[in-house]
């Protein structure tokens, strides 16, 4: 499950994406297929958005007025670049402008991530906040706990990440959801939830311990 690129429209939507005969196929994730197929689904875990390598808008030229200057095709690198790139950086620009009626790619990536934090379940937006204990991140967690948009419980949960192999970081990097499948199968999935990140921002990870701490000192 993720946040994907419709070409033909140049709009974002939630996805989930299965294996299916030749390749993968993905479906939208609010529609009825998608939820069938979720139906029964075990959660497995969360991977770490990609800064490095291409965006999933591939081919993508936005004007210069766009997203309040940031423009997308600046951070579509190949795969093992070491330049900002991946979907990360892809949506610091669509986001950059969220006026109603103004900005319908912005929104329709605001959308998709609503979407895929309601299927997700409440441990994934903490598990990602706790990726970083920089960019001010423990305190959005903070007041992402204290505004009731995830449980305490969920913030708080024992959980050290796992690294994501170089084999599965260069297909996260193609920002393709036939790839990201690929990549997670060859993940070492466990049976409780676990969290993937690339190795090189893995030492940022915010332990429970921590969270807890943070919760503590940015009070009510």
């Amino acid at each position: 499950l993720e946040v994907s690129h419709q070409t033909n429209a140049d709009l974002y939507f939630a996805s989930l994406t299965v294996a299916a005969a030749p390749g993968a196929h993905t479906l939208r994730l609010d529609g009825p297929d998608a939820r069938a197929l979720l139906q029964g689904s075990t959660l497995l875990g969360f991977v770490e958005g990609t800064s490095k390598g291409h965006v999933s808008a591939r081919g993508v030229v936005d004007p210069p007025e766009r997203f309040n200057g940031w423009q997308r095709q600046t951070y579509d690198q190949p795969p093992g670049s070491d330049e900002d790139g991946g979907k990360v950086w892809e949506h610091w620009c669509t986001l950059r402008d969220l006026r109603p009626g103004k900005n319908p790619i912005a929104l329709s990536a605001l959308s998709a991530y609503v979407t895929l934090v309601a299927a997700l379940g409440d441990r994934f937006l903490p598990t990602v906040a706790r990726g970083r204990r920089d960019y001010g991140h423990p305190k959005q967690l903070c007041a992402m706990a204290r505004a009731g948009l995830v449980a305490e419980p969920s913030a708080t949960w024992e959980l050290r990440p796992l690294p994501i192999p170089a084999a599965a970081e260069r297909l996260l990097q193609e920002a393709s959801p036939a790839q990201a499948l690929a990549a997670a199968e060859t993940l070492a999935w466990g049976t409780t939830p676990q969290y993937f990140m690339f190795p090189r921002k893995i030492g940022s990870w915010s332990p429970a311990a921590s969270v807890v701490a943070d919760l503590r000192a940015f009070g009510a």
